[in-house]
């Protein structure tokens, strides 16, 4: 079994999870029943895809400064980035891990993944979806 498949399926193992790629080399899991993670096996990197929002066409153009600007305080601390996903119309946490050596530094990755991305998913949340509040100016900042 190739060493991606072997480690997503250890992953899988400790979790308690039937854990595997797809044909897409794309793995999906939910955490807490809102927290959606899709892990991207792209030749020797993992892309763990975080969704954050859904996003509108007409979204202020407020939102999205904010956002810029929080993806610059996640790109300086080297905690991944913040993108929109134009097919799905969705803001995403993308972070890239180079293969990963052991499932145990998987899952501490993952760990560390998923608290900055449920602090990310909680301060959007707070200051409300585009899609739901177009008056406010959001501000987002890092903790």
């Amino acid at each position: 079994m190739e060493t991606n498949h072997r480690l997503l399926k250890q992953l899988g193992d400790y979790l308690g999870l039937p854990l595997a790629f797809n044909n897409d080399d794309q793995c999906l899991m939910v955490f807490d029943g809102k927290l959606m993670v899709s892990i991207r096996n792209r030749n020797n990197v993992w892309e763990f895809q975080c969704m954050l929002s859904e996003m509108s066409l007409d979204t202020p153009v407020e939102y999205y400064q904010s956002y810029l600007m929080l993806n610059f305080e996640l790109a300086n601390k080297m905690l991944g980035s913040i993108c929109y996903e134009s097919n799905s119309r969705a803001l995403m946490y993308v972070v890239p891990l180079a293969m990963p050596a052991s499932y145990e530094s998987l899952l501490t990755f993952l760990e560390e993944v998923l608290d900055q991305y449920e602090a990310l998913y909680q301060k959007i949340k707070m200051q409300g979806s585009p899609l739901q509040r177009k008056q406010n100016t959001p501000h987002f900042t890092l903790a």
